[in-house]
């Protein structure tokens, strides 16, 4: 089983989260399936904006809403597979086009719902394989490099607001960025 190095069963976060398009999680899903991924992880296929401890309440959450309302679709592209390791065993497909806003809306929403919850800088990306073998991570990095131009280019109109607490996920709303 996948284990977050974030998410601790026995504490609530927020969760701010951007889907992407069906056509590619579908993509990659079967892939992690397939090499022996399981669980929600195996299927949730998104990019994070934001991991907190959500003790600032549904107040703050509200004035994301509003403040990101109107913000514009978030334009993104995929860059070339790449890996968190040695720091942590993930694969993933970073943003090269797209990461700056992200970022920025990373910070906005640190700022008003709290700080994030991970040990890790934020890095705006596409988790592949995390926590699958050592040969599963390299063959994600071959099979991914060959990902057709049309699933490496879409755009983000909304966010969607998950809270997790004793490894459930409720979903809260989303946040729509036009």
């Amino acid at each position: 089983m996948t284990v977050s190095p974030t998410l601790q069963a026995s504490r609530g976060y927020l969760s701010i989260l951007a889907q992407v398009p069906a056509e590619l999680a579908e993509r990659i899903v079967t892939w992690r399936l397939a090499h022996g991924a399981t669980g929600e992880a195996a299927r949730s296929c998104h990019i994070t904006v934001l991991i907190t401890r959500n003790e600032r309440g549904d107040e703050a959450l509200r004035q994301l809403r509003t403040d990101l309302s109107g913000h514009g679709a978030i334009s993104l592209e995929l860059g070339t597979p790449a890996s968190f390791e040695p720091v942590a065993p993930v694969t993933y497909l970073p943003l090269t086009r797209g990461a700056a806003c992200f970022e920025h809306i990373h910070t906005e929403c640190a700022a008003l719902v709290g700080e994030s919850a991970s040990p890790f800088p934020y890095e705006p990306h596409l988790t592949l394989a995390n926590g699958l073998g050592e040969g599963a991570r390299a063959l994600s990095l071959a099979d991914f490099a060959q990902l057709p131009v049309h699933l490496r280019s879409f755009s983000v109109e909304r966010l969607e607001v998950y809270r997790y607490e004793r490894e459930n996920w409720e979903h809260l709303g989303n946040i729509d960025l036009l």
